[in-house]
């Protein structure tokens, strides 16, 4: 039996559910996350979901230490040595990664500009921030991150390669903005994000509970004999 391991993990045993309540209840130092996994339809509960009380404490510590001993690095961000600031000490909540992004639109204007592109479910804006050397070029290369929730290391590079970017320009080196316009998306599905920051650490899809990495013209979702329902991790909407 293989428990706390694997994300494809399920079990119909009343043992193993029995003991992964009980290491809910003997481990988790904060109530488990409120929303009630479905169990009708087909889907069993989500393993993620009986361990995310765990997660969520381990984080949260983790979070409030590391942010501590690493705070006020926006006053310290200079040109070139952006990529050595201690904003890459931590993982960082979408404010303070728009917080940062928003510094170095400030500290480099001609270079860097802020757009808004679309909203989330939520209402929330998503950010793009366009940078070039030069006049605006005819071609340009896209950067996203974070369309699914919990992959932290994703945005965390996503703003890492932006920083460098920046850095490189400073140094009077040669980068792809002397040849394109480079758009960075630091956070696709804020909604989703936020969550993962303040209740359910394992959050994949949005706040409306779509994967939203299923729902592109490209077959990205190649288990079309298996039913597409809302309590599965890559649910996509209906199916056309």
């Amino acid at each position: 039996m293989v428990l706390l391991k694997g994300d494809d993990y399920r079990s119909n045993s009343e043992a193993d559910v029995a003991l992964r309540d009980l290491l809910d209840l003997v481990s988790a130092r904060k109530s488990i996350h409120p929303r009630s996994p479905p169990t009708r339809g087909g889907c069993l509960p989500d393993r993620k979901l009986r361990t995310n009380a765990q997660v969520q404490a381990f984080q949260d510590d983790k979070a409030c230490e590391c942010h501590t001993a690493n705070d006020g690095y926006i006053d310290t961000l200079k040109a070139g040595e952006y990529k050595d600031s201690k904003c890459f000490e931590c993982f960082r909540m979408s404010e303070q990664i728009f917080e940062y992004v928003d510094e170095l639109a400030k500290q480099n204007p001609t270079l860097l500009t802020k757009e808004a592109i679309s909203t989330t479910v939520q209402g929330k804006t998503i950010y793009a921030y366009k940078l070039t050397g030069g006049a605006s070029k005819s071609k340009s290369l896209y950067f996203q991150s974070l369309l699914h929730a919990r992959e932290w290391t994703a945005g965390s590079s996503n703003l890492y390669a932006l920083s460098s970017m920046l850095d490189a320009i400073a140094n009077k080196d040669q980068t792809a903005a002397d040849s394109y316009n480079l758009y960075f998306v630091p956070i696709v599905n804020i909604d989703g994000y936020d969550i993962s920051w303040n209740s359910n650490r394992l959050q994949r899809k949005n706040a409306n509970e779509v994967d939203l990495n299923r729902n592109w013209p490209a077959a990205f979702n190649h288990c079309e004999t298996e039913p597409n329902l809302p309590c599965h991790e890559s649910f996509e909407q209906a199916r056309n």
